[in-house]
Formats: structure tokens, sequence, C-alpha cells
């Protein structure tokens, strides 16, 4: 089934848009549009056209269609590439946690946070590990954080620069390329959601982002 299609069936089935004053279709293509590439301005003026909503509305409808998404699936993985990249969070700084199949370059988790250190690297392991049947070889960067996390777990891992590597910071820079559309700058000023709206999103970046990796390998 087609991914639109496939979507469409969802949302009507899990009932998740209470009120279906827009097209269902122009809320889910005006939703993947935002999270894969396009700016809330950008969306908005184009469909003016057809349908007048607001840049929130938008926002909201993405946000609301993350969860139905495809999660990594859980099975046998051999080598993993964890890293952390900063990312802006309503004025400041965080942390975007991310690993990566190195043989699939599917992205098995993501997480964000104000710091860094053992106790969120090994949290973030435990994360990583809901797509794995077994506990694969890590890839690291020379973060102090990952070794004992990753040693007292049981994990195989080695410091690498480039090589396997590789796999996860070719995500970010896809990652980035589309958060440069807002400047690099996620705007949530509600103290206490901070994490909770741009966890959403990172998480149907991923959840698209696999899907099409899916596509392309089904197609190959």
């Amino acid at each position: 089934m087609k991914p639109l299609k496939w979507l469409l069936k969802e949302v009507w089935r899990l009932k998740i848009f209470l009120r279906n004053k827009k097209s269902m279709t122009t809320k889910i293509v005006c939703a993947l549009l935002h999270i894969q590439s396009t700016s809330l301005r950008s969306i908005v003026k184009v469909f003016s056209i057809v349908e007048n909503f607001s840049h929130e509305s938008v926002r909201k409808w993405a946000l609301k269609i993350a969860p139905l998404l495809p999660k990594p699936t859980k099975k046998h993985r051999q080598i993993v590439a964890i890293d952390e990249t900063e990312i802006k969070i309503a004025g400041k700084w965080a942390y975007l946690w991310t690993a990566v199949d190195f043989a699939t370059k599917e992205v098995l988790a993501t997480m964000i946070s104000w710091t860094r250190n053992i106790l969120l690297a090994r949290a973030f392991a435990f994360q990583m590990l809901k797509a794995c049947k077994n506990k694969p070889f890590v890839a690291v960067d020379g973060g102090v954080w990952f070794p004992s996390a990753l040693t007292r777990l049981g994990f195989k891992w080695k410091r690498v620069e480039g090589g396997v590597r590789n796999c996860v910071e070719q995500w970010y820079a896809i990652f980035k390329r589309r958060t440069k559309v807002f400047n690099n700058h996620f705007p949530v000023w509600k103290v206490g959601i901070e994490f909770h709206v741009v966890g959403r999103f990172v998480d149907a970046f991923v959840g698209l982002y696999n899907l099409q990796l899916r596509k392309e390998v089904r197609s190959a």
C-alpha cells in the first residue's frame, strides 16, 4: 500500500483529527511536506489557492501524524554508530543523540537532552536496544560518556573517526538541511514542553526517512 493511502486509512481508523473541516488529504500532504522539507510559510502560501489555514494548523497536523509513522523493526544488527549533535531549542543549546545501523542506514533511536553524561548515554543505549534483538558492536566518537555506559551494559565498542561512523554523520547532514529552513532553531517558547514538541518532530522526520529507505530497498 502506498504511504499516503496507508496514512489516510490509519488517520480515519484512529480518528487522529477530531475536526474535519479541511480535506484529510490536504492535512496529511501539508504535514508530510512540513516534516520533510518545506517551511510553514511556504505551505500556507501555496495551498491558499484551494484552502485557507494557519501556520499553527500545519504544525499541529504534523505533530498528530508523527506517532503513526513506522518505528524501526526489531532485528539482529551487526554495527551501530552513535553520536550527538547540537540543536537549538527555545534559544538554548541542546543535544540530539542518534543511533544509525551501519548496514541499512536506518535510524534506530533518537533522544534529546540539555546535557551529556554517563547516565544519559546509558538511557540512550537502552532506547537503541528497542530496535535490536542482540547487542550490536557500537562505533562511538571521543565522548567520555559512552565507554563506561556501554561497557557496563555488555556492549563491544570502539572509538572510530570516519569509516562506519559516517552513516550517522550523513544523517545529521540530512537532518540539518531540513532544520536550516527555520535557521536550525526550534522556537518552542512554552516551558516544560520543549522536548515533547521537538521530539515529536524528530520522530516524524526519522519515520519518513526510514520509510523512504525501505521503499528504495524494495525498488532496488
